[in-house]
């Protein structure tokens, strides 16, 4: 399936993807607070809510409803994926989509390629913190390392930016700030 291809013309994007420049409204960079590396299903909330319900997550990305959407991320030049879903991308899809694929290995020649040395070295503390957290660390240790480290701790989704005249969306991250990790906390059950 082709990507469709997306401008700001004609396309809405849903107001819980959208990334926030209200004033008052710097805490949070869009309505959705979730961790990328967590499986969105299980973490991903509005700010004011506890989870994200089933049907918010079936909610349509775009209006009109697309097929497909292209994403990439500023952050990681080298890494995109495209959301399907031919009936037009549910939040859930799209979520879903982004997160399974950072949890794809990045290969050594890209990781080498894409990176400088010392970042090289501060993924790769990432990618052992992460090892040592999982309840398997030996199994996450041959995993190797997966997109997902090479974000280091600009982990927290801010939203979706549709592209100008291009046809890709673009992940928009930013680094949690000590409030967003307590507030994400209380919404915790």
């Amino acid at each position: 399936m082709a990507t469709v291809p997306v401008t700001n013309v004609g396309i809405l994007f849903n107001r819980l993807l959208i990334p926030s420049i209200q004033p008052g409204r710097e805490r949070f960079p869009c309505p959705i607070v979730w961790d990328v590396r967590e499986d969105p299903l299980d973490s991903a909330r509005p700010v004011l809510g506890r989870y994200l319900t089933p049907a918010t997550l079936l909610d349509k990305v775009t209006e009109p409803a697309l097929p497909s959407l292209s994403i990439r991320c500023d952050e990681l030049p080298s890494w995109s994926c495209v959301v399907r879903n031919p009936r037009g991308i549910t939040i859930k899809d799209l979520l879903s989509t982004i997160h399974g694929s950072l949890k794809q290995n990045i290969s050594k020649g890209t990781f080498q390629a894409e990176f400088s040395k010392a970042a090289q070295r501060r993924i790769e503390e990432v990618h052992f913190a992460r090892c040592q957290a999982s309840t398997s660390p030996l199994a996450a240790q041959y995993q190797g390392l997966l997109w997902m480290d090479c974000l280091m701790n600009t982990t927290l989704f801010s939203g979706i930016v549709l592209g100008q005249g291009d046809d890709f969306a673009t992940l928009v991250l930013s680094v949690p700030t000590y409030d967003q990790i307590l507030a994400s906390m209380r919404l915790m059950p």
